[in-house]
């Protein structure tokens, strides 16, 4: 009643094929016994380098509780950078300073992005490129006089422009608008 099949002998050789590679397979993710010798790491040289301890903004003053010594790669540490090695007292040296531009926490601190509050120039070095800047001594007499946190409104020009002289020299009138004669439309 049954049949019994009698397996070909590329079936079999298949199937040995097959079982023999999972063997390998098993034997290779084992691994070895032995665990592989650690390669030695290289020490770089590395520099103390001053940098933002938290955000600094715009305009604001540097204490040192803002700053932060950090070691940074040699290599990689630029000369514009404050470094320990030659100025160990930076911290003291920059605290009072105004950030010109700001830092962001782990920036290093550069000289060209701090101002010294106390020096002269210091409103130059605040106003954004192409912006310049008055000062004018205010007297307490008159009460109405202007004081430090008003604006000043510009005088518009009296001069007139180029074309306003080509205007009003002669006599642009604005085209009327042409419309189409019918007979039983009466007008000239």
């Amino acid at each position: 009643m049954w049949k019994v099949k009698r397996m070909n002998t590329a079936r079999i050789v298949v199937l040995t094929i097959a079982v023999g590679a999972g063997g390998i397979a098993a034997y290779l993710a084992s691994g070895s016994d032995k665990p592989l010798p650690a390669a030695p790491v290289v020490q770089l040289p590395t520099v103390d380098v001053l940098v933002a301890k938290s955000d600094i903004g715009l305009g604001q003053s540097v204490t040192p509780e803002d700053l932060l010594w950090q070691t940074w790669p040699a290599a990689t540490a630029s000369n514009n950078f404050i470094r320990r090695s030659e100025r160990p007292e930076a911290t003291n040296e920059v605290a009072g300073s105004i950030a010109r531009s700001p830092f962001i926490a782990g920036e290093p601190i550069r000289e060209p992005k701090l101002v010294k509050a106390t020096g002269s120039g210091f409103m130059a070095a605040m106003l954004p490129t192409g912006m310049r800047a008055i000062s004018t001594e205010i007297s307490p007499v008159f009460p109405s006089a202007r004081k430090p946190a008003n604006r000043v409104q510009p005088k518009p020009s009296t001069r007139k422009s180029s074309w306003q002289t080509f205007a009003s020299s002669r006599s642009i009138r604005p085209r009327r608008k042409k419309t189409a004669r019918t007979p039983w439309s009466a007008g000239p």
